[in-house]
C-alpha cells in the first residue's frame, strides 16, 4: 500500500461531541464503501485483463515450433512453463495481488467504521445513563443548537 487510505482521524471519537460524531457516520461509511467498490472494480478489471492476456500468450506460444521455444517437443507442460515464465503475465499477477491487498485493506477500514458506529451507539447509551458521572455541562445548549439547526433546515 503506497499511501494510507484509512485515516486515523476518521476512526477517532470525540466523546464530548457525540451528536456530531453520529452525524458524520453516514458520510464516513459512504466514503469507505465507495472506495471499496472502486477497489473491487479495479481488481476485477485487472483479473479480466489477465485472462485475456494469458489466452493471447497461450496462442502465441502454441504457434511457435519446438526449435523456437528451445525444446525438443511442444507439450502442455512446455506451454505451461512458458506461461509461468512470461514476464508480462508475471507483472499482471503482481498487479492483481496489489489490488487484492487494497480490497482487503479498505474492507478492514469499512469494518472499522462499522465498529465505530457500534461504539458510538454504546457511548450514547452510556452518556444517557450519566456513566461515569459524565459531564453533561452544555447539554441544554447542545440541544438548543440541534433544535435551531433543524428549524433552519426546515425553512
Amino acid at each position: 500500500m503506497e499511501e494510507q487510505i484509512i485515516s486515523d482521524e476518521d476512526l477517532k471519537i470525540d466523546r464530548d461531541q457525540l451528536h456530531i460524531e453520529c452525524s458524520k457516520q453516514p458520510e464516513l461509511y459512504n466514503k469507505y464503501a465507495t472506495l471499496l467498490s472502486v477497489a473491487i472494480k479495479n481488481r476485477d478489471s485487472a483479473k479480466d485483463y489477465f485472462v485475456r492476456a494469458k489466452a493471447n500468450a497461450e496462442i502465441h506460444y502454441r504457434g511457435k515450433n519446438a526449435a523456437e521455444l528451445g525444446v525438443k517437443k511442444v507439450t502442455e507442460s512446455v506451454i505451461a512453463a512458458c506461461l509461468n515464465g512470461d514476464p508480462d503475465l508475471a507483472d499482471q499477477v503482481k498487479i492483481i495481488r496489489d489490488l487484492e491487498e487494497d480490497v482487503r485493506y479498505i474492507s478492514a477500514g469499512l469494518n472499522a467504521i462499522e465498529q465505530k458506529e457500534n461504539m458510538l451507539k454504546n457511548l450514547v447509551t452510556l452518556w444517557e445513563k450519566s456513566y461515569p458521572n459524565w459531564d453533561h455541562a452544555g447539554y441544554e445548549e447542545t440541544q438548543q443548537d440541534i433544535r435551531e439547526n433543524l428549524k433552519r433546515k426546515g425553512e
